[in-house]
């Protein structure tokens, strides 16, 4: 295809920015929308995706695109195209910041082209038809019966076989051998070692019913209580689309504490399988993205959020592991998009499927499946090989107290139990979801608490490494001795986090292994690998941590399963709790009684005893948790009955902010008037030495388009009329 000089091309720039017009480069050879480019702009280079033509000669001076960086060969299809144009729209950000999530940092760092492949040199035969009677010696033979079969690099038939360097040498002097250099990924490549199981009965009838869902409906919401198998199902649904030739996507919503399930995958399919996370390098990523480009690419991508905006070729399906899990939706920066809704849009883009996996299903979810038939619904309600549910029993804290029956954070009862299952041979797994050793340090004087310079919350001591650390920024301050309020010396250390508990528990049983399991004990490449293994192994007896302990993993031999402080969960401030406690607890208590035989035991400590969602995990009861949630979010219009989008509103200058936010609510409020609430304070009003308001919009399905772009225009018209430098911050669907 050849273009007109008199070309001008839409180029998205990974800027907070949309689309800008630049002319022709005189390299184009064809079609070049899709490809990555290098511009300049503002005097800087950078990278840049050309999305479109420019219809029309502009009446403003433009710049010509600098190069085509064929030497990447990155070139984004159209359904990516399309699908980036939707979420930015959707989610209320520019494309720059979606492209700038999209592509690889690699590409992204200054607009830069240099990148160096690693490079892997092997051996291999010259031609397939030997006649071996013209080789002297065993080693000459052996060396040529083993590259007959597959190519190796010169150190392993020498160090391995034991194939003197004298003799690959004589034989590519023959021109027997020859040194062949390729490319030697930067990614790991997988060996399968095991086929398919066989499905039970119960789990072929769900997966024959997933199958016929999907000729009736897109999306399908897979509801399989904890240990019923359903990972099997998924590899089996797998097969079947492979056998189609359709690639499939695998979403987790965190990686590293899905390992068991990531060897599970890899094991069967071998090297179809390419892993995409953020623990990945940057040159991992990238060379598992040019594959995806590539005519090789990996069958099955199981990854985090990110993997959806990897290059799938022939897309036939994919599978969200733990549709709940509030992981898989982005909070910290533009897009702020929910996985599971982007992967629904992009797959109904494609003619592709989606299944949504869960034993605790989100509310959003469940109510797309029962009520608005949106989503079809498959269940899978008996646990796998008869395996027994662990009975699930409620420690009243209050009671405990009364009866001086306490231990520091430790009822007796539960002491007992721990010690009881330690004595049978039993392991042992205990949430306490707040990190560090102590949550705060208050004055026994005048009652102030140490809070960050920068964020209005209280630092978390972290005994380890003698230092009170703010969890938001990063802020750090050593151990104080004196109040810096009122000097006094009196300092108390407050609310115990996972650092503390496994103190206790040490002093408490000191001839066992205790091992924490958070995001402190794993921030060393491998660590949470080696945990989880050594625990699966016997190694550990006791396993403590933050809500890392619930998700994914499945040991046998476990026979307690505890709650430190259940109120942590029941109380926070969100519409969402119960069903975010539910979720959590009943997971948890999916860890015990996962084979046959074994029967396990939950105990759940608690000053609230009566709370109503402790009832429905006690009897693993989603649908009553369902139902009572659903009435009253109709009451209080809550999702999933209205959309939710929250404005958040920052500044340097409290005043700036109040007033400031005060009349964009305002201007809110004149056609949406009640379904706007706020401004408010954040829960965390400052955070870095910005201050930061809450705008809440409550906005109706039936006029969610219409209402959205007034929001929008609203916001538009602010920041044009307002010269003062406000952070904005839209997240459509927010979670709290």
């Amino acid at each position: 295809m050849n273009l007109p000089q008199s070309t001008f091309f839409n180029l998205v720039l990974p800027l907070k920015l949309d689309v800008i017009v630049y002319g022709y480069a005189s390299s184009f050879q064809e079609n070049p929308i899709g490809k990555v480019v290098q511009v300049e702009l503002r005097r800087k280079t950078y990278w840049a995706c050309i999305v479109s033509y420019y219809e029309q000669t502009p009446s403003f001076k433009v710049q010509n695109i600098q190069s085509d960086l064929d030497e990447m060969p990155v070139v984004l299809s159209l359904p990516q195209i399309e699908f980036y144009n939707w979420m930015a729209q959707y989610y209320m950000c520019t494309l720059g910041e979606v492209y700038q999530a999209a592509l690889p940092s690699i590409i992204k760092k200054n607009g830069t082209t240099s990148y160096q492949f690693k490079q892997k040199s092997t051996l291999c035969l010259s031609e397939q038809n030997l006649d071996f009677d013209q080789f002297k010696g065993v080693k000459q033979i052996q060396c040529v019966q083993l590259l007959k079969e597959k190519n190796f690099d010169q150190s392993t038939l020498i160090k391995e076989y034991k194939i003197s360097k004298q003799t690959i040498d004589r034989l590519v002097e023959q021109d027997v051998i020859v040194q062949k250099t390729q490319i030697a990924p930067k990614f790991k490549l997988y060996k399968k070692t095991q086929e398919l199981s066989e499905l039970s009965e119960d789990q072929y009838k769900a997966l024959s019913e997933i199958k016929k869902a999907f000729k009736k409906l897109s999306t399908c919401l897979f509801k399989g209580v904890t240990a019923s198998g359903k990972t099997e199902v998924y590899l089996h649904l797998i097969d079947a689309y492979l056998a189609e030739n359709k690639s499939v996507l695998f979403v987790v919503p965190e990686i590293g504490l899905s390992s068991q399930l990531v060897s599970r995958f890899t094991s069967v399919f071998g090297e179809k399988v390419g892993l995409y996370h953020s623990k990945l390098s940057d040159a991992q990523r990238y060379e598992i993205y040019l594959k995806q480009c590539s005519e090789n690419p990996f069958k099955i991508i199981v990854a985090t959020r990110s993997g959806i905006f990897l290059p799938h070729k022939n897309l036939g399906l994919i599978i969200i592991d733990e549709e709940h899990d509030y992981a898989l939706k982005q909070a910290t920066a533009s897009p702020r998009y929910h996985l599971r809704d982007a992967a629904i849009y992009y797959a109904h883009q494609l003619n592709a499927n989606v299944l949504l996996g869960s034993a605790t299903p989100s509310i959003d979810s469940y109510y797309n499946a029962k009520t608005l038939d949106k989503f079809a619904y498959v269940e899978l309600n008996k646990r796998y090989n008869d395996a027994s549910y662990a009975d699930i029993e409620l420690i009243d804290l209050k009671e405990a107290h009364r009866k001086k029956q306490v231990s520091q954070d430790f009822s007796d009862r539960l002491l007992s139990e721990i010690d009881q299952s330690l004595n049978k041979g039993k392991k042992v797994i205990l949430l306490q979801n707040r990190r560090g050793y102590n949550n705060y340090l208050q004055c026994d004087s005048c009652d102030h608490i140490q809070i960050c310079e920068r964020c209005d919350v209280s630092l978390t001591y972290h005994k380890n490494q003698k230092l009170y650390l703010c969890h938001y920024c990063g802020f750090k301050l050593k151990e104080l001795r004196f109040c810096q309020s009122c000097s006094s010396t009196s300092l108390k250390h407050l609310g115990a986090g996972t650092q503390q508990i496994e103190e206790q528990l040490s002093n408490h049983f000191t001839d066992k292994v205790i091992q924490r399991l958070d995001v402190d004990a794993t921030t060393k490449k491998g660590a949470h690998d080696r945990i989880i293994k050594d625990f699966e192994k016997g190694k550990i007896d006791i396993l403590v941590g933050t809500q890392m302990v619930s998700k994914g993993l499945d040991f046998n031999n476990v026979g307690l399963v505890a709650i430190i402080n259940a109120d942590q969960s029941l109380f926070f401030p969100s519409f969402r709790t119960n069903e975010r406690s539910f979720q959590l607890f009943v997971q948890l208590a999916g860890r015990a009684s996962r084979r046959k035989g074994e029967q396990g035991k939950v105990l759940i400590q608690t000053f609230s005893a009566k709370h109503r969602v402790l009832d429905y995990v006690k009897q693993q009861n989603y649908q009553a948790l369902y139902e009572a949630e659903i009435q009253e979010r109709q009451e209080f219009d809550y999702p999933p009955i209205s959309k939710r989008i929250k404005i958040i509103i920052g500044h340097q200058k409290i005043d700036k902010l109040t007033s400031g936010a005060q009349v964009l609510s305002s201007a809110l409020k004149i056609e949406l008037q009640d379904k706007v609430t706020g401004p408010q304070y954040a829960l965390v009003s400052k955070v870095r030495n910005i201050f930061y308001m809450h705008i809440n919009l409550k906005l109706s399905r039936s006029n969610y388009i219409a209402e959205k772009r007034f929001v929008q225009s609203c916001i538009q018209s602010f920041q044009k009329n307002y010269k003062d430098r406000f952070v904005f911050k839209i997240d459509v669907d927010a979670i709290d």
